[in-house]
């Protein structure tokens, strides 16, 4: 059998494999939290490796995340959340803070992975993909241990009726296999909160079915009909619902335990385009570092670390770091 054919036949069991699942290999029981529930979110994150926290915010607060969103994509802000003057109120929320301090079991620092992303400017993807370090390598350090990264996405529009959510794989953060897991859209609704572990399998842009729209449909069926040849979004037709508003906008926001996990994500962050042209982007204010340290918020400046460094330099694919990658022993995390 040539590389073609077992290319074709490779993709063939892959989708049968997928639509197993659509098809009711299991349901994913959603659970929502509320902040008062913290304290059960915690273990059923760390057994599911995801979790959905309801009502955090108010409409009112989305509607205003959504103004500020696209005022920052008219003003050209491209920094971190905590650098925009519009937003670093959203990263720094008590609530956020309280969810964060609570899923990780200890204090959470900031490093400078934050973004807002809006679906006029930024590009997409519909494809299964984990964010930690060592996304092949099951041997890799990422998966000794506990590995205390999480992200939070602030979902600026409705997704467990409308369409271009966020997809998970319930309890796929024990292994690099991005097939493991049964896979759902998250039913997150303006105000709600997803969190999902770096090591959680996940996507961006499902869609939800008009007929049965708990039925997940395989992201390369998903991408057959929703992307185009040139890599444009094509609004889902007569098959999905449409999404609540032409723009997808969101708040991303990452916190980690200060520790060698965090701190070799954070060298790997530098080996990659992306993460050295954002951070370069990130300028603060003393009146923000003052803030961070007001509300007990745990700091690594890696914005500061990469000012000299070439970005054209950096990878602008994936590649999983040698197991024996330097991690430097900051004498001060608060400053980095």
């Amino acid at each position: 059998m040539n590389r073609m054919s077992r290319s074709v036949v490779g993709k063939a069991e892959r989708l049968l494999h997928e639509l197993r699942f659509a098809l009711g290999a299991g349901k994913v029981p959603v659970e929502p939290f509320r902040l008062s529930d913290l304290a059960r979110a915690s273990p059923f994150f760390e057994e599911h490796g995801w979790v959905l926290i309801r009502d955090v915010f108010t409409e009112a607060e989305i509607d205003a995340f959504r103004a500020d969103v696209l005022a920052s994509e008219r003003e050209g802000l491209t920094g971190d959340l905590l650098s925009n003057p519009r937003l670093s109120h959203a990263l720094l929320d008590d609530r956020i803070l309280r969810i964060a301090t609570a899923l990780l079991g200890a204090k959470p620092t900031y490093y400078g992975d934050s973004s807002w992303y809006s679906s006029n400017t930024s590009p997409f993807a519909i494809g299964f993909h984990k964010d930690n370090a060592d996304k092949f390598n099951q041997q890799g350090p990422d998966w000794d241990g506990a590995y205390p990264l999480l992200r939070i996405g602030i979902y600026l529009q409705d997704h467990a009726e409308h369409s271009g959510g966020v997809a998970l794989r319930d309890r796929s953060h024990h292994t690099t296999d991005c097939l493991v897991g049964q896979p759902f859209a998250v039913p997150s609704r303006k105000g709600d909160v997803v969190v999902w572990s770096f090591r959680t399998s996940h996507s961006g842009f499902v869609g939800r079915l008009r007929v049965f729209p708990s039925v997940f449909v395989p992201v390369t069926v998903q991408n057959a009909l929703t992307v185009a040849k040139q890599g444009r979004y094509v609004r889902p037709g007569r098959l999905f619902r449409s999404m609540q508003y032409p723009e997808r906008l969101v708040l991303f926001m990452s916190f980690g335990v200060d520790g060698r996990h965090l701190r070799r994500y954070i060298e790997y962050l530098k080996t990659r385009r992306f993460a050295i042209v954002l951070w370069q982007s990130s300028r603060y204010t003393d009146a923000m570092r003052a803030e961070i340290g007001r509300r007990g918020l745990g700091f690594i400046d890696a914005p500061a670390q990469v000012q000299g460094m070439d970005p054209s330099a950096a990878s602008e694919e994936h590649h999983d770091p040698p197991p024996d990658m330097f991690v430097p022993e900051w004498t001060d995390a608060a400053t980095g």
